[in-house]
């Protein structure tokens, strides 16, 4: 069905890369989720509110964010943070 009409037009639109876009960072935070230990992520959950902890995109965006707090300058991390929650 790659010919279909709606394929090309999410292609041309962008449509379709933004989603394998997301889909990509989906796996990504849950790789890390997966990769952290209890406590990291009973920490995450704590700092997290409670429909961010329900949502598994937030729960694993959050969770590369997480990773990133020592890498990142404290006030783009902040920003990031701020705008997940």
């Amino acid at each position: 069905m790659p010919e279909h009409p709606s394929v090309i037009k999410r292609f041309m639109s962008g449509k379709m890369h933004e989603a394998l876009r997301k889909q990509e960072a989906f796996m990504e935070g849950k790789e890390v989720w997966d990769s952290m230990s209890r406590t990291e992520q009973r920490e995450l959950i704590e700092a997290l509110p409670n429909e961010a902890v329900g949502d598994s995109r937030k729960l694993y965006a959050a969770a590369i964010l997480w990773r990133l707090q020592d890498t990142l300058p404290q006030s783009e991390w902040r920003s990031r943070w701020v705008d997940l929650n």
